[in-house]
């Protein structure tokens, strides 16, 4: 199973909660288990990918907590030296 998603936000970190977000209402609603993305295009604000998944199988995924959000709670998004670096919450 495939949805592709485009994702709009004010900045880099709006845009990685809203990601995030759009992969744990696909997840839930779908009943599925994401297992990989292709991102399309890409910049600070904007984001289109498709995020490809399984059906979820209880005796093959094992689910200790179920995600409700991500939450901009001490969110960070920066570039350093050898990269990007992140920090997100996630309400449990």
């Amino acid at each position: 199973m495939h949805r592709k998603v485009t994702v709009e936000a004010g900045d880099s970190a709006e845009l990685l909660v809203a990601w995030l977000n759009e992969i744990l209402v696909f997840s839930e609603t779908a009943r599925v288990v994401p297992a990989s993305f292709s991102i399309h295009a890409f910049d600070q604000c904007n984001l289109t990918a498709t995020i490809s998944a399984e059906p979820f199988a209880a005796d093959r995924h094992t689910v200790e907590r179920i995600a409700k959000a991500v939450t901009y709670h001490q969110l960070v998004v920066e570039e350093r030296n050898n990269g990007w670096y992140a920090r997100v919450y996630i309400d449990l």
